[in-house]
């Protein structure tokens, strides 16, 4: 399964409409995609995807967006920082009921989890911002598929907090199902986290 399966999921699932994409580079999920409405966000690439890309930063664009949207994907800028406002951004413009999907949740090596591009996988420090928010946020449901380096699933709910470390790559490595919260595709479909 790969981050497009999960997404078109929860699109029949829940009937979503409307979709953004944070980060298209070439396309290939952009494109698999089946959303009644579907807009993407790239400051470099999207040049193939014509009337329904925005050439810009993410923070551009949200300060000038006025749509909802039903589900989001985040796979933008693979830094914490970015990530964390990227979500809340998203937050702000996500229907009741809405889902985040955050791409990069489960680096595998600290060459991966590196805040800076080495060579081959990157997932960055996207992890960390999602810690940062299972360690802060009670209003919100998260989970995580692992397949595909890890995918985020973020939606308004209540979640008891993590209260241990996550500085590095170390403290995930000792931690990771607790900061993670690993949910299997069956789980999902049993227990539907939109309420």
């Amino acid at each position: 399964m790969k981050r497009f399966d999960l997404i078109n999921w929860f699109i029949k699932k829940y009937n979503y409409q409307s979709y953004l994409e944070i980060g298209i580079d070439a396309g290939k999920c952009f494109r698999k995609i089946e959303c009644k409405k579907k807009i993407s966000i790239d400051p470099h690439k999207g040049k193939t995807i014509k009337n329904r890309h925005y050439r810009m930063e993410s923070d551009k664009f949200f300060e000038k967006n006025k749509a909802y949207f039903d589900i989001i994907f985040i796979d933008g800028l693979h830094e914490k920082k970015q990530v964390l406002k990227d979500i809340e951004n998203s937050l702000w413009c996500l229907n009741y009921n809405g889902t985040i999907i955050l791409h990069d949740c489960n680096p595998k090596s600290g060459k991966e989890a590196s805040s800076f591009k080495i060579g081959g996988d990157w997932n960055g420090t996207v992890w960390e911002a999602y810690a940062h928010l299972r360690a802060t946020r009670e209003d919100l449901t998260m989970r995580v598929l692992n397949i595909d380096y890890g995918c985020g699933i973020i939606q308004r709910g209540s979640q008891k907090l993590y209260t241990g470390k996550y500085d590095n790559y170390q403290d995930l490595v000792d931690n990771r199902n607790n900061i993670l919260q690993f949910i299997t595709m069956e789980e999902l479909e049993k227990w539907p986290i939109c309420v």
